[in-house]
């Protein structure tokens, strides 16, 4: 894959895969949302913006720390854990996510076909 461009948001130079590693590391918190969102921007777009390899460790974390993992934006129902387990998303019924998590899954799409 090639080497992604990085662009310059509120936190500095980003680019999409080093905000899905920040995430793994440092906020556990999120890891639903961005499951949602890479899912949905895969599954219904065809676009990936992570290496295959990030999306398998983010199914992973999120599921190994699952019981853990403070769901403050209620989204832990809508995970089926075997399908996690399998490291797949492709079940999901996209039209029932908040629409915070579909406008955060179009944003990183339109990051991604830009090269970041």
């Amino acid at each position: 894959m090639p080497t992604r461009k990085a662009t310059f948001g509120a936190a500095g130079w980003v680019n999409i895969d080093g905000m899905a590693q920040f995430v793994l590391s440092d906020r556990p918190c999120l890891l639903p949302k961005w499951y949602f969102m890479l899912s949905y921007a895969y599954y219904k777009h065809d676009v990936s913006p992570v290496p295959d390899h990030r999306y398998d460790e983010i199914c992973r974390r999120l599921l190994e720390r699952f019981d853990e993992i403070d769901d403050r934006l209620n989204l832990k129902r809508f995970v089926d854990t075997q399908a996690l387990a399998a490291g797949t998303g492709y079940h999901l019924d996209f039209d029932r996510l908040p629409p915070d998590v579909v406008s955060g899954a179009e944003a990183l799409i339109r990051l991604s076909q830009q090269g970041f």
